[in-house]
């Protein structure tokens, strides 16, 4: 007998299985990108969430580098891998310290663990919570974003 004879079944059932595998439908998204600052100056090392104003819909995430300039991603419940850019719409903005690896040592030897930003953080309280938070954003094609934090109401 060769293998196909003998592995048929499993074969037949392994494609149908393997068929259903999609994953979560993902909306369509527009690239998010831009710079954050505050009094002018970039904020480098934050991390950005972007909540849709709606309590709907998918958030989106992403962390500035040395210069502020971000881009974000989608956040996929039960996806394999997030999806650059977000829908289009009004969303809400938090922004907090980047977290950081703090090495440890104890009894039972050396480790790891993530921690809030080292020092005190420049971002005003009221941005740092989903619930407090007075920044809003339009998400559109195209908008290359300018957030000053300074300016925020």
């Amino acid at each position: 007998m060769d293998f196909f004879q003998q592995n048929g079944w499993l074969l037949l059932w392994s494609a149908l299985a393997l068929s259903g595998c999609r994953g979560p439908a993902v909306p369509a998204r527009v690239p998010v990108e831009g710079k954050l600052l505050l009094n002018g100056q970039p904020l480098a090392n934050k991390s950005l969430r972007f909540v849709p104003e709606s309590g709907d819909g998918l958030t989106g995430q992403g962390t500035t580098d040395a210069q502020g300039n971000f881009n974000l991603m989608t956040v996929v419940p039960g996806a394999l891998r997030d999806y650059f850019g977000l829908p289009p719409g009004a969303y809400k903005v938090v922004v907090q310290d980047s977290m950081s690896i703090m090495s440890t040592a104890g009894d039972g030897g050396a480790g790891e663990m993530l921690i809030p930003g080292a020092g005190s953080t420049e971002i005003p309280s009221f941005l740092q919570s989903e619930d407090t938070t007075r920044l809003r954003v339009e998400v559109r094609d195209g908008k290359r974003l300018e957030l000053d934090l300074a300016k925020v109401e």
